[in-house]
């Protein structure tokens, strides 16, 4: 078991190469919050997409890193449920992460949280936590499209996405 500081160093450790992995994507970014034991990252990032806005979390004791990276479309009401039935289609494909919508609001985010336990996370790991966040929204931002403004069936937009991945594998 770790002491509280032994804790902390690895809290400020991997917030340390959290911002260096930031810093390595060329992100625009600020510190919200930065007590002792929570802090709060807010970045940009422009993408074919649009802008992106990423909010990293990071927590002390016990030491917790979560990312949300927000797609920059916002669901109007009326096509919320079509959005979340592709949501939840997405979702039983993804070996990491998820897709989230706020039904209040439209908002559409993709979230990775891990916890740390007797280590800190590397810029290596955080990294490629950075990566399967911006590839899940630009992989799936076609089928996103197609369902809500073309009106294609969730499931036939995916196996379009499924095509395309295995096109590039070959």
């Amino acid at each position: 078991m770790q002491s509280p500081l032994e804790s902390h160093i690895l809290f400020l450790q991997s917030t340390n190469n959290s911002i260096t992995a930031l810093n390595h994507f060329g992100l625009q970014y600020e510190l919200l919050d930065d007590d002792d034991h929570e802090w709060m990252i807010v970045g940009t990032a422009e993408t074919e997409i649009g802008k992106i806005r990423l909010l990293l979390g990071i927590q002390d004791n016990p030491v917790q890193w979560v990312l949300f990276a927000y797609h920059p479309l916002s669901i109007v009401s009326t096509l919320r449920s079509t959005a979340a039935e592709l949501l939840m289609r997405i979702n039983a494909q993804l070996a990491v992460g998820n897709w989230e919508m706020d039904m209040d609001s439209g908002s559409l985010r993709f979230r990775i949280g891990v916890p740390v336990s007797g280590q800190a996370l590397s810029v290596a790991y955080i990294t490629n936590l950075l990566n399967i966040s911006l590839l899940a929204l630009l992989q799936y931002h076609t089928a996103l499209v197609q369902t809500l403004f073309d009106g294609i069936d969730p499931l036939d937009a995916l196996k379009e996405v499924d095509a395309l991945k295995e096109d590039a594998f070959k």
